[in-house]
């Protein structure tokens, strides 16, 4: 029971004693705020006291024994809560009084902890509101507090935490240097601080703090070495790589003038990454930073220490783009197109011909009908026979007309009328009519007693005025007077019809002769005579109207007929704008036989025969002829239907030519896309569709290609491959040294892209996927994501850094020079073993950390190289303009010496911390 009271009783005592070290320790901490919040009060109310470090004694005092807004008048007012609060509970008021050196400092330990709170707390508030770039623009200022300012910003901006732990250290490290000077000059009285003390206090913090500097930079120093020497990761290789990148990267200087990679590093972090599209494609640095600088380098490094893993990875980033492609490239040959594009091609030719074919025998047979049957001398004969029997029951009903006129008449008046028509005759006249005297001199017999008059009789009647049978005439018939009338107009009308007017014209005046004679007959028989007359006027118009057809083809000479008879039938088919009426008065006078119909529609087609080829001479025939087609409709009929079987005809052969000149044929080029497509053999499909992608509209020559073949997917997948053939010629590796592991060329990512981007291929591509629009958008995602992984310079950079150079090391162990130099100097006595030892084991130590460190920048730089992420982490971690930022002397620890500058009454009116602390509380 005994050992246990007295254990708690440690227990208790340790705890209060904990208890009150802590409470000492946080009033420390306090009482340092509080103390450098009123130091610039202090330091001006001691300012007049800087007179008494000259010589002699001066006795100048501080302005006031408590100024406003002095350390003191802070303390009382924080304090005061705590001392009311001392005093209502009955516990001793004040402050508490260390009761050992280990209190002692620490309680100078958390003193500077408190002072360093200020300026560091303010720091932090000001980065917290610029960050790392406004602290870098308060770095280009002009004015010196303002430059000072951003770099204690910079800092705090860069890495609040590692910032707020190097002050604190070196806040440490002051105070714990403060303390125990302190503790060795002190006069023991925890109250008063004697002017040593003070100044133990001033060049303890000072040592302290530089001792924490040493012993940091001695820290990293081992620990690198170790970490070279153990193959650990070393933070000099870490920088020397990142200065590397940053170099080759062309980032810009901080205001420190160290390289800032803060967007290097955003660079990297941001860009997509091909992998993303790529399965198992590895972009390079220089490829996500697209720096041409990162670019030189790397293929610089490709032929260094670690070539291999370049090699390696080009290899594999090639066999990832060649199947990402492969697995999106056409399953069929060209020939599948071609193939299916020359059977269409001979199909439409075919088609094209055999409608043309068969448009030219529909024509054939129409035209054969329409040849003409007869010969123009058969057809004239048959004319001319019709008119000829029209005629003769035309004179038939003539003389039946002038028969019917009956009667006796005295013959001797007739017969001095016709004497006195002779009598006007000149002998010309007389002589023309010769042939017609007996037929003339019929009125004289019929009014003599015989038949025939002699010479005697007709002496006798020139001499006597009249004819010896005179006194013995009788009456006769008057057909005998019609007759003779008959007679002289059947002589008139031949007379007529051969051109021999003028006999026709002394004929007519006997006519007359007679017409008059009869007109003076008996009443009764007038009428009968109009009637004849009538008969024969039509008879007259009808067959013998000079310059009629009709006239014309029954016109005779001596005998022969004038028109011959193969000129007979073309007198009656004559266009409109001649005698139309010709065919329609040979109908009415043939009575529309059949035979004569035949015999004109012979003519017509005799007459078309040269025009049936010519559809528009044709149409115009027809269209010349409308009269008499209107006589033959069905004929008309006949001939439209071949001029329009003779159009379609043409037609077709034209089109039959213009789809050969389009399409083309074996051995000979066609004008279109097909024709131009097919000229190229199956082994020359890069150069047809080359030639498709270069056409004035490559849309449209696409489309009608893939139109010609209906669109057949096996045609379609062979014009994919054909166009897939010309990109892989455009964007494919050829040389023999740029084939990858497995024997394949590699692709020209730019080179995709550009093919791909290409108005006109572009064109062609989307009519050639327009099916599977998904897969032309695969193959395009694959050339966005690889076109910026092509920045590889083609050669070497020039003039590169030196960085490998100055962190690579020689062998281990030293050269037989060395040992033999240390081994002479010993002999000399100039140096002894253990010397000789400690320098050649550090002699091997430096070279086997510089050696290793050599490795390391190596294996770091193409790792970093090589990969994204590792460059993207060092530039961010190991940001030299970070780093020089990390690296500045600490601060904060200097502004806590100034109460203890105020003590010794011995600074400036106004310090630099003063005018930094404004600076840094400006906004």
């Amino acid at each position: 029971m005994n050992d246990e009271a007295v254990l708690m009783d440690h227990i208790m005592s340790g705890a209060e004693q904990v208890s009150d070290t802590g409470g000492f320790f946080a009033q420390s901490l306090a009482k340092g705020i509080t103390s450098l919040a009123g130091a610039p009060v202090d330091l001006v109310n001691a300012s007049p006291m800087l007179l008494n470090i000259l010589p002699g004694e001066q006795g100048m005092k501080p302005f006031s024994e408590a100024p406003v807004g002095g350390s003191e008048q802070l303390w009382e007012f924080f304090t005061a809560p705590r001392d009311a609060l001392q005093a209502a509970t009955g516990s001793e008021v004040g402050d508490a009084v260390p009761s050992n050196a280990f209190e002692r400092i620490g309680g100078r330990i958390f003193e500077e902890l408190g002072a360093m709170a200020i300026p560091v707390g303010a720091v932090m508030l000001k980065a917290g509101r610029i960050g790392v770039e406004g602290a870098r623009s308060l770095q280009r200022s002009e004015r010196p507090i303002t430059r000072m300012a951003g770099n204690l910003v910079e800092s705090a901006a860069v890495n609040p935490g590692k910032f707020v732990g190097k002050e604190a250290a070196y806040a440490t490290g002051a105070g714990t240097g403060a303390g125990v000077a302190v503790e060795a000059v002190s006069d023991g009285d925890p109250n008063t601080t004697t002017e040593s003390e003070a100044l133990a206090d001033l060049l303890g913090a000072i040592l302290g703090a530089t001792g924490t500097a040493v012993g940091d930079a001695a820290y990293r120093a081992g620990a690198d070495g170790l970490a070279a020497i153990t193959g650990g990761g070393t933070q000099v290789v870490k920088d020397a790589v990142t200065g590397e990148l940053a170099r080759a990267g062309a980032a810009p200087l901080a205001p420190s003038g160290a390289a800032d990679t803060t967007r290097l590093a955003q660079a990297l972090g941001s860009s997509p990454r091909a992998s993303a599209t790529v399965p198992g494609f590895q972009e390079s640095t220089a490829d996500m930073a697209q720096s041409p600088g990162l670019a030189s380098l790397e293929y610089a490094r490709q032929s260094g220490p670690n070539a291999g893993d370049y090699a390696q990875r080009r290899h594999a980033n090639a066999a990832a783009t060649n199947q990402a492609l492969d697995d999106v490239a056409p399953k069929a040959t060209p020939g599948a197109f071609r193939e299916t594009l020359s059977a269409r091609r001979d199909d439409a030719l075919l088609d094209a011909q055999t409608r043309a074919y068969v448009a030219n025998a529909e024509f054939d047979a129409a035209a054969k009908k329409l040849a003409a049957v007869q010969d123009g001398e058969a057809r004239g004969q048959t004319v001319r026979a019709a008119l000829e029997e029209a005629l003769v029951k035309a004179k038939e009903v003539e003389r039946e007309a002038w028969s019917g006129v009956t009667g006796t008449v005295d013959p001797s008046e007739l017969s001095a009328a016709f004497d006195r028509v002779t009598a006007g005759l000149t002998k010309a006249q007389q002589n023309d009519i010769s042939e017609m005297t007996g037929v003339l001199a019929i009125p004289k017999r019929l009014s003599g007693a015989a038949d025939d008059l002699d010479e005697d009789a007709a002496l006798m009647a020139q001499v006597f005025g009249a004819t010896a049978g005179e006194a013995t005439a009788a009456p006769v018939r008057l057909a005998e007077v019609t007759t003779l009338r008959s007679s002289i107009t059947d002589k008139i009308r031949a007379a007529r019809s051969a051109g021999q007017n003028d006999v026709a014209r002394t004929l007519d005046g006997y006519v007359a002769a007679i017409d008059g004679f009869l007109d003076n007959a008996a009443p009764e028989v007038v009428e009968q005579m109009e009637a004849a007359r009538a008969v024969t006027r039509d008879l007259n118009d009808r067959f013998t109207r000079p310059g009629e057809a009709i006239s014309q083809t029954l016109s005779k000479n001596q005998g022969r007929y004038r028109v011959p008879d193969s000129n007979v039938s073309g007198k009656f088919v004559q266009p409109d704008e001649r005698q139309i009426g010709n065919v329609n008065r040979l109908l009415e006078e043939t009575g529309d036989a059949a035979d004569v119909r035949d015999a004109l529609q012979d003519q017509v087609k005799a007459d078309a025969k040269d025009l049936l080829a010519n559809p528009v001479r044709l149409d115009q025939f027809v269209e010349r002829l409308g009269h008499v087609f209107e006589k033959f409709p069905e004929l008309r009929d006949e001939f439209g239907s071949v001029a329009a079987l003779r159009k379609k005809a043409e037609e077709a052969g034209n089109a039959a030519k213009v789809t050969e000149r389009e399409l083309g044929a074996p051995g000979k080029t066609g004008s279109g896309p097909v024709g131009k497509y097919l000229e190229f053999g199956g082994e020359r499909a890069v150069d047809a569709m080359s030639g498709v992608v270069n056409a004035r509209d490559p849309a449209k020559a696409a489309d009608e290609l893939l139109r010609f073949v209906d669109d057949a997917p096996e045609a379609v997948e062979g014009a994919r491959a054909a166009f897939w053939q010309l990109m892989e010629r455009d964007a494919r590796s050829a040389g023999a040294t740029t084939r990858t592991g497995g024997g394949q060329q590699t692709w020209r990512p730019a080179s995709l892209h550009n093919f791909l981007q290409s108005p006109q291929k572009r064109a062609v591509m989307e009519r050639l996927y327009r099916d599977n629009p998904a897969q032309m958008e695969r193959i395009v995602e694959i050339a966005e994501a690889l076109r910026l992984v092509d920045t590889r310079s083609t050669a070497r950079a020039p003039n590169t850094s030196g960085t490998p150079q100055s962190v690579a090391g020689s062998r281990i162990l030293p050269n037989t020079e060395t040992i033999g130099a240390y081994a002479f100097a010993h002999q000399r006595g100039q140096v002894g073993l253990p010397f000789i030892g400690l320098r050649l084991v550090s002699t091997m130590a430096r070279r086997a950390i510089l050696n290793n460190r050599t490795k390391d920048f190596q294996k770091l730089l193409d790792e970093a190289l090589l990969n994204p992420d590792v460059a993207e982490a060092l530039l961010r971690e190991n940001n030299p303009a970070n780093v020089a930022a990390l690296t500045r002397s600490a601060k904060g620890w200097r502004v806590g010496l100034a109460p203890t500058i105020a003590d010794l009454a011995g600074d400036e009116s106004e310090d630099e911390d003063g005018e930094l602390m404004r600076a840094l509380s400006a906004n």
